[in-house]
């Protein structure tokens, strides 16, 4: 007492410091994020009140990093891949954070699509003989139980694609094509999973949507990589015309996997697709 000892005691310290919840390093009393690793210190319990603030907040609010990344991808994209290449990541959704989200919204998509039995296919089937609609519906299951795993091979298939189409350049390795091209893929699946839940809740036409998604992708693809790359139009018209022939032989590669697959798992229906085509032929 009056010695001006300042408290020393280790257990009365502990007491007293407030430190993060994540990381543990210690913050002062009115710290409200973690100066080392930036997450926010919560000491209040957690009720549904909090959790719908925290949705609110991570991604309705305008600084959240979601919706700027959404938004750069249309307005910037080449900002938003460069970023993450040079190290950049408070600014935007990392790319692979991003296909999750991507998955998910299909995952509800396909969700919906099987539970209001929205035509796909647009009334292409109404005419097809017996056959053809038969493998047309194994396909269309198919993509749609191994969705996932569909999408987690076509990136790689794809980046490799664009790495071999600017290859000569030598800008970009192939981890970084990857990058972008998750980016891109992802973009365009949340865009089109968000127009389609929509669509599908408010009883729309679904025609029009699914066939112009692929057009959508393949239009947001070379304007993404025209941004990124920089190039001259004759240059870049001469490398997108490379990309769709080897995008060709790529198809032709899958129709002959995916009618193998076919007749190994239904040789009935792929049996009675081939005698439709060959009556048809005569």
């Amino acid at each position: 007492q009056g010695s001006g000892r300042i408290e020393t005691n280790p257990r009365h310290r502990f007491e007293l410091m407030k430190a993060c919840k994540n990381c543990n390093q210690p913050l002062a009393d009115l710290d409200k994020y973690c100066s080392d690793c930036g997450a926010p210190f919560i000491s209040e319990r957690i009720t549904v009140k909090r959790v719908g603030s925290e949705i609110s907040e991570r991604y309705l609010g305008t600084d959240n990093r979601f919706l700027t990344t959404y938004v750069d991808m249309f307005r910037r994209p080449d900002v938003v891949i460069g970023s993450f290449l040079q190290g950049v990541r408070k600014r935007y959704v990392n790319a692979f954070s991003y296909f999750v989200i991507s998955l998910t919204l299909s995952g509800i998509m396909i969700y919906l699509i099987e539970q209001f039995q929205v035509d796909v296919t647009g009334g292409l089937l109404e005419n097809a003989s017996e056959g053809e609609r038969r493998t047309t519906m194994w396909i269309t299951e198919l993509t749609s139980k191994y969705q996932t795993l569909f999408a987690s091979l076509f990136l790689p298939v794809f980046a490799f694609i664009g790495w071999l189409t600017f290859y000569t350049l030598r800008r970009y390795n192939y981890a970084e094509h990857f990058v972008a091209f998750t980016y891109v893929y992802s973009h365009y699946s949340i865009t089109i999973g968000a127009l389609s839940i929509i669509t599908i809740l408010l009883g729309l036409d679904y025609t029009m949507l699914a066939f112009g998604s692929q057009l959508l992708f393949v239009g947001f693809g070379f304007y993404t990589y025209y941004r990124w790359m920089r190039l001259k139009p004759l240059s870049f018209i001469w490398r997108t015309l490379l990309f769709l022939l080897l995008v060709g032989m790529l198809y032709l590669v899958s129709m002959i996997v995916g009618f193998a697959l076919y007749a190994i798992f239904d040789p009935d229906g792929f049996a009675q697709f081939l005698k439709e085509a060959a009556s048809r032929n005569k």
